[in-house]
């Protein structure tokens, strides 16, 4: 698996943040290469990196209440 990440062979990869706007700040601060700027989503913020490899991040913080938590509360 490693000799596959290390060559860029990896289909992309999906990773949470707490406070996604400061872990943006601090990778891009940091040099990281960033392929996308954070942006509202219906599920929440996200935005895109490529690491040293080539291979595809995305970094996303959900919103408060998914979709269906909502739902269950609307039915109550």
């Amino acid at each position: 698996m490693r000799e596959l990440v290390t060559k860029g062979a990896l289909g992309g990869l999906f990773l949470l943040s707490e406070d996604v706007h400061a872990t943006f700040a601090a990778l891009r601060d940091a040099g990281v290469e960033i392929t996308q700027e954070p942006v509202e989503q219906p599920y929440g913020t996200d935005f895109g990196i490529r690491d040293p490899f080539g291979n595809h991040v995305r970094i996303s913080q959900p919103t408060a209440a998914a979709p269906e938590a909502q739902e269950v509360s609307a039915s109550r």
